[in-house]
């Protein structure tokens, strides 16, 4: 491990991580950790497009033998989510943002059905505390340009002036994640292709406050966001140790979404003992106690 024993990545997939005027690059280790979680969302790695630099249009990255061969090697079961569970400091932020850039730049994040319909719906990100959403948001704006990212949500008390201060985030408040201003909609509109494009920001303790609660009549724990179909292409959160336990509202409040993928980061999947993979697991896989 080290930077100066390893390769520093430059690829037409995340331009604005070229190592290049002061601008990171990925290292080996984040380039595998991004091929295996593809390979974990969709079983069989997305063929991607990049832009011809002579006509300027999207054409499939060219494949070899070596290419085909090595598709084959990693593809595996279609798991729509899983674990990154990178020990500190080895870059899990830098690795879900470049991730993210993929999917939304190749559409990936755009649920195609059978019939050939497409739906769109925005991505979730529930960070620890509001220092570490402050630290999402930065490294969105520097990373995904204004053609991949079209708007970021941030619903985190007392950042505000985040906010007020980058053109592409807009503030929520409490009430607006009840009642939708007009202009934002569309987000919730899945024939809006913007709606794909739109990542929004929140803090684990604040999200399962505001939308998780406890049905006295129904004698059950419901989501506002369920109840009214509202649904996400993905669902990350980070430091998932906060979701482990399957009894807290914390772990509800994501477990109620409809969604089609789900990313867990965390360095301590497993704190205790095993048990502690159960939650987890459970935001993962339907029947997941049938094998743990």
């Amino acid at each position: 491990y080290g930077r100066s024993k390893s390769s520093i990545w430059i690829s037409p997939f995340v331009p604005r991580l070229d190592n290049q005027d002061g601008r990171r690059g990925l290292l080996d280790h984040q380039v595998t950790a991004i091929v295996w979680l593809l390979s974990r969302l969709f079983g069989d790695l997305p063929t991607l497009k990049c832009k011809d630099p002579l006509t300027g249009t999207d054409s499939p990255n060219m494949q070899t033998i070596a290419d085909a061969d090595n598709r084959d090697r990693l593809k595996g079961p279609k798991y729509f989510g899983g674990i990154l569970a990178d020990s500190m400091g080895l870059g899990k932020t830098l690795i879900i943002v470049a991730l993210v850039n993929i999917l939304m730049s190749q559409s990936l994040n755009v649920i195609k059905a059978e019939c050939g319909t497409t739906k769109h719906r925005p991505i979730l990100l529930i960070a620890p505390n509001a220092t570490v959403a402050c630290q999402w948001v930065q490294e969105f704006r520097n990373i995904l340009d204004d053609s991949t990212l079209h708007l970021i949500l941030l619903s985190v008390p007392g950042l505000e002036e985040l906010a007020n201060k980058n053109r592409i985030v807009h503030f929520l408040g409490r009430e607006d994640l009840k009642q939708w201003q007009r202009h934002l909609r569309y987000v919730w509109d899945e024939s809006d292709s913007r709606a794909s494009k739109v990542v929004i920001i929140t803090t684990m303790e604040s999200w399962a406050r505001r939308t998780c609660y406890y049905n006295d009549q129904e004698g059950e724990w419901s989501s506002t966001f369920t109840e009214k179909k509202r649904a996400f292409s993905l669902v990350i959160v980070d430091e998932a140790y906060k979701v482990k336990n399957h009894r807290t509202r914390n772990w509800r409040s994501v477990y109620f979404l409809e969604r089609q993928f789900t990313l867990l980061i965390t360095a301590t999947p497993c704190m205790n003992s095993l048990t502690d993979m159960f939650g987890l697991a459970r935001l993962l896989w339907a029947g997941a106690e049938q094998y743990l």
